[in-house]
């Protein structure tokens, strides 16, 4: 649930962190800001980005772990950096295949699950039963997940998701009318208002539509 090019190969042709760097000009600001932290730090030929960094430093004032107050100053752009940083190497390879290769298989499998909550409880409308169906599914990922399904739903703010982020997603149908469903979206406790939508209750046919070139069918359910 993660960027990986063993699994989507493609990724292969976005620019590593040096190759990035390297084309950007010396006074870029992503250029400065990372140069001034390594030349604090006092390493030589680091191979990592910014969100290498601001993972370090966030990790460790989740745990309670030693901070110089130095580098708070240094630091202090970081989540708007780091996800600056992410969309410059991820998009080059173009947007939607970015999102296919990375959360592709995940939307598919929203969908999936939605289908099959709206399938049950249809027929436990129109057969009058009540039994008992999954109705929440629950996925982990990492950050560099969550940054591209914020992508694909168009939510994401450029800034890098604080620690332990999520997405809750919820699928809603009309007791009257079972046909009539809606998607909501919250990020880190927040409503969300979807592209093309008026207010936090999006249509699901206005959900599927707005991701219908970013869906990826997993592997493991291609032969299926």
């Amino acid at each position: 649930m993660f960027p990986n090019p063993k699994v989507a190969p493609e990724l292969k042709n976005c620019p590593t962190v040096i190759a990035l760097y390297k084309s950007l000009n010396d006074n870029h600001d992503l250029k400065v800001a990372r140069q001034a932290l390594i030349d604090h730090i006092g390493v030589q030929d680091y191979p990592h980005g910014l969100i290498e960094l601001h993972d370090e430093f966030v990790s460790r004032e989740a745990h309670n772990f030693s901070f110089p107050k130095e580098f708070i100053e240094l630091t202090k752009t970081f989540e708007i950096m780091t996800a600056r940083e992410f969309v410059l190497m991820a998009t080059s390879i173009g947007f939607d295949l970015f999102i296919r290769s990375t959360c592709g298989p995940l939307l598919y499998l929203l969908k999936q699950n939605f289908d099959y909550i709206s399938k049950n409880f249809k027929e436990q409308q129109e057969n009058h039963i009540n039994r008992p169906y999954k109705k929440l599914f629950v996925y982990s990922g990492h950050d560099t997940t969550l940054v591209p399904l914020l992508m694909g739903l168009e939510i994401f703010q450029m800034s890098w998701p604080n620690y332990a982020a999520y997405i809750f997603i919820k699928f809603y149908a009309s007791k009257t009318n079972p046909n009539e469903t809606y998607v909501g979206v919250n990020y880190a406790g927040q409503p969300q208002i979807l592209p093309n939508c008026d207010n936090y209750y999006c249509s699901y046919s206005t959900f599927l539509e707005n991701l219908k070139s970013r869906f990826e069918k997993p592997k493991f359910l291609i032969n299926q």
